[in-house]
């Protein structure tokens, strides 16, 4: 979710570059026991990653696992662990389908980007 999007438009022209500059990212770092974003970038055989465990970032390497194609991947476990009161509030089902509700209308935005979630 962000508060950068007031209208429509907003959503026409400022999801662009996912995320407004990786602040997402940064914030799920800070809720998120595990983290790591795994990139290929086009033109590389090499595919990098980098670790966050408990907020605190590991240095980045290249990855064992080698990816067929370009792109990236953010995989999230124990999403919310420092927050119990809020961890408490999520209501499994419903907010699983708000994700992927939201999930799949970025996706019909962009089909050019892959999207899978697991759970």
């Amino acid at each position: 979710m962000t508060s950068k999007c007031h209208s429509l438009k907003d959503l026409q022209s400022r999801l662009t570059h996912f995320g407004f500059r990786g602040e997402a990212l940064a914030s799920l770092r800070e809720v998120t026991g595990f983290l790591t974003i795994e990139c290929r970038p086009t033109g590389s055989d090499e595919t990098y990653c980098k670790t966050f465990i408990r907020g605190k970032p590991y240095q980045a390497a290249v990855s064992e696992t080698k990816r067929q194609s370009s792109g990236t991947t953010v995989t999230a476990v124990e999403f919310m662990y420092n927050l119990p009161v809020r961890r408490k509030r999520i209501k499994e089902a419903i907010d699983l389908e708000e994700i992927k509700f939201q999930l799949e209308c970025i996706a019909v935005i962009h089909p050019q980007v892959q999207f899978m979630l697991v759970f």
